[in-house]
This record gives C-alpha cells, structure tokens and sequence, in this order.
C-alpha cells in the first residue's frame, strides 16, 4: 500500500477525525413560573433553577425567554433573565406569547402548539418557555411521549424546568421527531432522564 493512502487515515485515527460528529439539536426548556405570593421567593426559586441549568449544561446557554402575558410569568422571566446573564454576556432575547397563557388551551389546539414551537427562529438553538402548570404539559405532550406523571414531578413546581432536546437542527421538526429529556429540575431535585423515574416513586412511596 502506498505511504499517501495511509498518512491520511492515521492522522484521522490519531486526532479523532473519524469520529461521527454530535447530532445537533435544538433545546426546548419548560418552566413554570414561580410563586406568585412572594417575590423574594420567586426569585429565589427562580435563581436555583437557573443555577442547576448552568451547572449542568455551562456551554449551553439560553438565548431566548418566551413567557405568558401574566405577571407572574413576566416576573419569572425577567428573574431568569437577569440569573443567566452575567454583565459581559448578552442578556437573552424577551418576548411576551399569548400561546403560553394559563388558559391557552382554550383557545389553542394541539396542532397551534405545535405550529409555535416549529415557528421559532432557526437562529435560535436553546429556547425557555416560562408559562404556567395548565400550558406547560399540554405543551410537552405535543412534542414528547414523556410520562405524564415525570412532567408533573418536574415543571409542576414552582420554577420548575424541563429541559427537552429535539434530534434536529430546525424547530419545524418539533412534533416529528420525538423530544428527549436531557434534563429535570425542581424545588429538591436536578435529574437526568433516567434518574427521574425512581426519583418519583421514592416521592410517591413518601406520601403513603
């Protein structure tokens, strides 16, 4: 065999060049907002969350915060906001959606969720949905076969967050290609997706 057939292949070999690269995908978090009744403690929920998120994922930040048009999912956003970026870091993008009202699913069907989600800009590779106990499952139901019982254990508190990774390097395929938990965090736990399971019988085995 001659010397140039085989330089290439083991400089490829010798530096990983071989390797497939990571499939790209675009991040959807879920987050309920936090508790209305107290701000300080909003925010605090608000900080733990934020601060789980960027201890896990530091490389990943979110670029863009959607939330309802109700305050306490406004207040919630902004706490984000305001947790995930540091002074020399470009704050992430806001915008108000009227999609992710409490009571959206009354004048939203299934496929508008859906429509929303496969709407979002391209550019945008890590998005936050802050929204409300009601929006949020039926928001994940469309775009995952995630137990029902594992979104409630996580984006039902408050702060709560679901991070969700679609195996696509487009939004349009949300609801085509089934969503992946990469991650669950609430009040007491921060859970990769097979951790959630067992953590959630531990909790239901507490309340018997």
């Amino acid at each position: 065999m001659e010397m140039k057939n085989i330089l290439p292949d083991f400089f490829k070999n010798a530096f990983g060049l071989n390797e497939e690269p990571e499939q790209s995908c675009k991040r959807l978090i879920v987050m309920r907002h936090g508790n209305e009744m107290d701000h300080a403690k909003l925010r605090q929920q608000v900080g733990h969350s934020a601060a789980e998120y960027n201890r896990v994922f530091p490389d990943l930040p979110i670029e863009a915060i959607f939330h309802s048009p109700i305050k306490r999912t406004e207040d919630t956003a902004n706490a984000l906001s305001e947790s995930m970026s540091p002074e020399d870091s470009t704050p992430p993008l806001m915008e108000k959606q009227e999609w992710l009202k409490d009571d959206a699913q009354k004048t939203f069907s299934d496929d508008d969720f859906i429509a929303c989600i496969q709407g979002l800009n391209d550019d945008l590779n890590t998005v936050c949905l802050v929204t409300h106990a009601t929006t949020g499952p039926a928001i994940i139901k469309q775009i995952s076969d995630v137990d029902r019982n594992e979104v409630l254990f996580t984006v039902c508190d408050h702060a709560g967050m679901l991070v969700l990774d679609i195996p696509s390097d487009t939004w349009k395929d949300a609801g085509v290609k089934q969503a992946e938990i990469a991650l669950g965090i609430n009040q007491e736990h921060t859970l990769r997706q097979e951790d959630i399971q067992p953590a959630l019988q531990n909790f239901m085995a507490g309340l018997n």
